[in-house]
Formats: structure tokens, C-alpha cells, sequence
């Protein structure tokens, strides 16, 4: 049934409208269950409404009529798309645009997707982004307290928010703060070179070139899964190898590395062998023309570990067994960060901890080799 502009409305409400402007309005109001919808005719299109722009639904027929009056005073102003229900500024649609669009490898996209579809759409889902302030994000903070997760997955959370915020801000109003978080620092588990040799015995011989190499050179997994043949430089003098490209998660190459620049690192004799071509393909290594995706050499390394009876990952078990291992030799972070590529020195910091036996002569007050050269070093420096 269609409603008059002001029948059944309290006349000290209808003094907030003049009944001029009133008798002007372009648009309707119905009935609707138990309250009122507002009919907008647009440029040949049809729009209807069942709460304002705040998301206050029409119980009275007087806020039904505040809205009317909204939209007559926005005039050429009104922009059908903030109002459909695929308008780029809902939550939903936007963060979809995000997941496709935004920054990121295929590894942490994927993760960006799931914490998206457990956590920010079933909170955020119906908001618009623009009206997204710093008490919504305190509120959402606060239910992921509750939900007893640990430090760093709610950091991780909040990070995939605060990025899909940051990569819309050309339309927000102003990108809201964000909650500090600071985590329980890992502990990195890593493997001595007399247990990487047990496990090592247990790996296939025909997949040891790559493991063999990721041994040596402290590469991250992908970096050898998808170092290409012509990169591989087995001259004479000087040989090298040029880590430019990465593999994904399903065997495809990607033309960067994750810090998105390039490293040479020397051929040295522990792995020249295992960089001899074997196949005729365009990767260094690969087997029965298979290239070795992510996840195919995480199965081939968990079963070795099984059969050597060790437990460990297999970034700890090689990148990570790297750090600590020239660490307690003692090479300083500094070499560390030239052959890791690492950008910030801060990436290398937390191997500096596990320099036991530096730390174990400090603790029994025995100077050891490298703490006297340094005070000589001082001393000859001062003089």
C-alpha cells in the first residue's frame, strides 16, 4: 500500500522537514513488514532502500521519510554504486578485489584468502570500508582476544586487515590506527651438520643435488626449486650462481625472489657436483623432468627426517641450521646477511642468539679465542 508523504507522522517530527520541501519529493514509501522501505526512481533505474545510510532500519514511518529527504537533497550527487549490493565499497566485495589484486606471493595470498574467509568477512562483512573507524578495529581486536588465539596469529590478522585498509585508502577518509602487537619471539630449532648428516643418508641419492645445495648455501626453498639452468655459471675461474627466480607452490616460476633483488653466490666444491646438468630442462635441478615445487621437497625431506628418526621442518632443518651453524663457527651476522640477501640487519639478529659457545665461555668468565682478538682489536684501535 503507498503511503502519503506524511500521513500517521507526529506533527513536532514533521516540523523538522518544511511541507514545501515535502510536497517536492521525488520518490515513495511503503509499508513493509514491520516497518517502511523507501522507493527511488534514478535515471531509469530502481533502487529500494530498507535502512539509511547508517544502516538504521525504517521502523517509523518518519525516518523513512528522513531518508527521502536525504536523497532529494543529494541531488546529482547520488551515486547508484555506493548503494547496490556489489558496490566496491562493501566489505565483502572490496576485500575480494583485494585477495585478486593485491600485493603478494601465491603462499601468503593463500593465507591472506583464509584468514579472510574465517576472520574479516563474518566481522566485517556488511560494513562500508569508508565508515571503518579505529573503534571497529579496537572491537575486532578484542573478539580475536577472546577467541584465545596466540600473539602472532592475531597479528597476522591484523596485518591482512591493516593491508587490505592501506590498499584502499585513496577512498578512505583517513586509514584508522592500529593496535601494537608484539609477540612472543620463536625459538628457531635448527640441526647440527652431525645430525643434517643422518638425515641426509635417509634422502633418495637421486634428490640430493638440491638438498645438497640448499645445505651449502643457506637458499630458501624456492630459491632452488627455481634456479634456472642459465644461471648456474660452471666456468673455469670463479664460477657462480645467479639467484633471480623462485618456484611456486605448483611448479611455476616466478620471476623474483622474495626481497625482490638478485644474489651471486660462488660455486664452492661441496655442491659444484650437484650442480652438473642432468636433465635436459630448463631448471638445475629436477627429476624425471619434475621441477622440485615447495611442497615436493617438504614430502621428501619429512620422510627422510621419519626414517632418521628427527623431527624438524624443513626450513629449519637447512636455512635455518645454516644461520646457527656459521654463527657458532664464527662468522658474524653481517657475513651472514651478505650471503642470506636479507635487506635489514634485524632478520639475521635472532641467530646471533644461538652462539652458545661464545655465550657458555662469557658465563664461566673464560675469555674465548674471538673475544680476545676483539679486545686486541679495540686496544690497538685506541692507541
Amino acid at each position: 500500500m503507498n503511503h502519503s508523504l506524511t500521513e500517521n507522522i507526529p506533527p513536532y517530527k514533521m516540523m523538522a522537514i518544511p511541507q514545501e520541501e515535502v510536497d517536492a519529493m521525488k520518490g515513495k514509501i511503503y509499508s513493509h513488514r514491520k516497518g517502511f522501505r523507501v522507493y527511488w526512481p534514478w535515471k531509469g533505474e530502481t533502487f529500494w532502500f530498507y535502512q539509511d545510510q547508517f544502516g538504521k532500519p525504517f521502523k517509523h514511518e518518519f525516518y523513512a521519510l528522513e531518508f527521502l529527504h536525504y536523497l532529494n537533497k543529494l541531488g546529482d550527487k547520488f551515486d547508484p554504486s555506493e548503494w547496490r549490493k556489489d558496490t566496491p565499497y562493501n566489505f565483502k566485495k572490496a576485500i575480494e578485489v583485494y585477495l585478486e589484486l593485491g600485493p603478494g606471493g601465491p603462499e601468503w595470498k593463500h593465507q591472506k584468502e583464509n584468514i579472510s574467509k574465517r576472520y574479516l568477512i563474518p566481522f566485517f562483512e556488511t560494513e562500508d570500508i569508508r565508515e571503518i573507524k579505529k573503534i571497529h578495529i579496537d572491537r575486532f581486536h578484542a573478539r580475536l582476544k577472546d577467541k584465545k588465539l596466540s600473539d602472532k596469529s592475531i597479528k597476522n590478522i591484523m596485518m591482512v586487515l591493516q593491508g587490505f585498509l592501506n590498499f584502499n585508502r585513496e577512498v578512505l577518509p583517513k586509514v584508522p590506527t592500529f593496535p601494537k602487537i608484539n609477540p612472543q619471539e620463536v625459538e628457531i630449532r635448527a640441526l647440527t651438520a652431525e645430525e643434517q648428516d643422518k638425515v641426509f643418508a635417509c634422502i633418495p641419492e637421486k634428490h640430493l643435488p638440491v638438498f645438497t645445495f640448499l645445505r651449502f648455501t643457506g637458499c630458501r626453498p624456492n630459491e632452488a626449486g627455481g634456479l634456472l639452468r642459465e644461471n648456474v655459471r660452471l666456468r673455469e675461474e670463479n664460477p657462480f650462481v645467479v639467484i633471480s627466480t623462485t618456484i611456486g607452490p605448483h611448479g611455476e616460476i616466478r620471476k623474483r625472489t622474495k626481497t625482490r633483488s638478485i644474489r651471486i653466490l660462488p660455486i664452492i666444491p661441496e655442491i659444484k657436483d650437484a650442480l652438473k646438468p642432468r636433465e635436459a630442462t630448463k631448471l638445475a635441478f629436477s627429476q624425471g623432468g619434475r621441477p622440485y615445487s615447495i611442497w615436493r621437497l617438504e614430502r621428501i625431506w619429512n620422510t627422510a627426517c621419519k626414517k632418521a628418526g628427527i623431527k624438524i621442518n624443513l626450513y629449519n632443518g637447512l636455512k635455518h641450521s645454516f644461520g646457527c651453524q656459521r654463527i657458532e663457527q664464527g662468522f658474524n651476522k653481517v657475513d651472514l646477511k651478505e650471503v642470506f640477501g636479507h635487506r635489514d640487519m634485524r632478520s639475521v639478529d635472532r641467530y646471533a642468539k644461538y652462539q652458545i659457545g661464545r655465550v657458555g665461555e662469557i658465563m664461566r668468565g673464560r675469555p674465548c679465542a674471538d673475544l680476545v682478538q676483539e679486545k686486541k682489536e679495540v686496544s690497538n684501535y685506541a692507541k
